[in-house]
C-alpha cells in the first residue's frame, strides 16, 4: 500500500542495491516480460542482494502479476503505489539505478528524469539511449534490444561496481542532463532552428 511505498522511497541508502523499473505498463514496448526475464534470471545465479522496485497503479496489477509469476520474478519485486510528479525525484533518488529495457522508445523520459536525479540508468539502445548514455561511464548501455541474456549482463556489470564507482557514475549522469538536456538549452536550439529557417 501506500505506506509501504513511502517506507520503500525513504527507506535509509545502504543495504541491498534498490534498482527501479518506471514507466507506462505497455508489456511489450517497455520490455518487461524481458526485464522480469532478467530479474529471474540474476537470482537463480545469486550474486548481490537487489531490491526492485515497480510503481504501478491499481487496476494495471493483475496483468503485471500474472507475467511476473510467468517469468519467476515474482518473489523478488515490489510493487508500489506510483508517487505523485511532485515525489517522482524523490524516488529516483532513492534508487542505485533504473532499468530501461525497452524495445522501443522515444525517449524515454524516465531516462532522462533519472539521470538529472543523479541516478544512473541500465538501458537498451533504443530512442535517445545512445545519444545520452556513453557506456560505462554515465550509465550502462546494454548491448542489444530484445534479449534477456543482454539484459543480465547489463545489470551484472551495473552490480559489479563499488559504490564508490556507483555514486560517480551517477554525478556523471546528472551532469550531461544539465549540460545537453535541459530545458533552456533545448529552447535555446530551437530557437536557433527557427531563425535559420526565417
Amino acid at each position: 500500500g501506500r505506506a509501504v511505498a513511502w517506507l520503500a522511497w525513504f527507506a535509509p541508502l545502504g543495504g541491498p542495491i534498490t534498482i527501479g523499473l518506471v514507466g507506462r505498463p505497455d508489456i511489450f514496448m517497455k520490455g518487461l516480460d524481458l526485464a522480469f526475464g532478467a530479474i529471474a534470471e540474476l537470482a537463480r545465479r545469486g550474486g548481490p542482494g537487489v531490491v526492485w522496485l515497480f510503481p504501478i497503479a491499481a487496476k494495471h496489477r493483475p496483468a503485471i502479476e500474472r507475467l511476473l509469476v510467468e517469468s519467476g520474478a515474482a518473489s523478488f519485486v515490489e510493487l508500489i503505489d506510483p508517487p505523485a510528479d511532485a515525489d517522482l525525484p524523490a524516488l529516483y533518488r532513492r534508487l542505485d539505478a533504473l532499468l530501461v529495457a525497452s524495445r522501443f522508445e522515444g525517449g524515454p523520459y524516465t531516462m532522462l528524469e533519472a539521470m538529472a536525479c543523479g541516478t544512473p540508468v541500465v538501458a537498451t539502445p533504443v530512442g535517445l539511449v545512445p545519444d545520452v548514455i556513453e557506456d560505462g561511464v554515465n550509465g550502462i548501455r546494454v548491448s542489444a534490444t530484445d534479449s534477456v541474456p543482454a539484459l543480465v549482463e547489463g545489470i551484472e556489470r551495473f552490480l559489479a561496481l563499488s559504490p564508490e564507482a556507483r555514486a560517480e557514475m551517477g554525478g556523471r549522469a546528472r551532469e550531461i542532463i544539465g549540460r545537453n538536456h535541459d530545458a533552456e538549452h533545448h529552447f535555446a536550439r530551437l530557437r536557433a532552428i527557427l531563425h535559420e529557417v526565417a
